[in-house]
């Protein structure tokens, strides 16, 4: 008897536990996305500033995609450099 209620502990801490992981994995997978898209917004938008040293406007909707990008991912504004 000892043996199956031992046994229906185990399946009771282990299925609930793997149910929350399971659940927290979208959320983590969602964040990596995230913060590649900020990544690769910020690449673009210093890749932008690098042609155009002396004319911002036209890196205007690369910024924007850079700070869209931060806030979806949940990040403060950087400065950037």
């Amino acid at each position: 008897m000892s043996v199956v209620v031992g046994e229906q502990m185990r399946l009771g801490l282990i299925v609930p536990a793997a149910a929350l992981l399971a659940l927290s994995g979208c959320g983590v997978a969602d964040q990596i996305d995230a913060n590649r898209a900020v990544v690769r917004s910020l690449a673009n938008y210093k890749t932008c500033l690098a042609q155009h040293p002396q004319d911002a406007p036209p890196c205007e909707a690369a910024r924007l995609t850079y700070e869209a990008d931060q806030n979806n991912a949940g990040r403060h504004r950087d400065v950037v450099d």
